[in-house]
């Protein structure tokens, strides 16, 4: 990226910088636009790290009916009664180390599979979106799915065990 600013028109970037006492001054946000409007023609996504998350969220969430009929969660779906038509879920965490994860989890519901108008069990869900870097340290992958699920407990034998 750097060779390619280099080779830039510098009035371009003093254009659209903010101006002080006559002079245009080069601010982070003006170079962030311009690198961003480079990759616009290219196949590749130039994003933030908050970008990067909020990205790999919007994808998870178009394509969570997928999710949902994964291998993954079929096991625990097998242990209830439960047609599930719907997932929710939300990022907990991300980190940046040698890799990029994002760690989503929420619940996915239904209906009892016998009784349409009854509620079935929910399912805690969790995912874990991986990006490896495959170019320098900030290149990422698209990102690998990990995915695990269990019925959700609303309440513990230890709650109703005498003392």
């Amino acid at each position: 990226i750097l060779m390619e600013i280099s080779s830039m028109s510098w009035s371009y970037f003093w254009g659209r910088g903010q101006e002080t006492d006559g002079e245009q001054k080069l601010d982070s946000g003006v170079i962030f636009d311009h690198i961003r409007e480079i990759f616009e023609d290219l196949p590749y996504e130039f994003l933030s790290e908050d970008g990067l998350v909020e990205a790999i969220y919007n994808a998870v969430n178009e394509d969570s009916y997928n999710f949902l009929n994964s291998d993954e969660l079929s096991g625990p779906m097998a242990e209830m009664d439960t047609i599930f038509d719907e997932i929710y879920l939300e990022v907990e965490s991300h980190n940046l180390n040698q890799d990029f994860s994002v760690e989503l989890s929420g619940i996915a519901s239904g209906h009892h599979r016998k009784e349409t108008d009854i509620r079935g069990r929910d399912l805690d869900v969790s995912v874990t979106a991986l990006c490896k870097p495959v170019l320098g340290s900030f290149g990422f992958s698209a990102p690998e799915y990990e995915i695990s699920g269990s019925p959700k407990d609303y309440f513990h034998i230890s709650d109703y065990s005498k003392n």
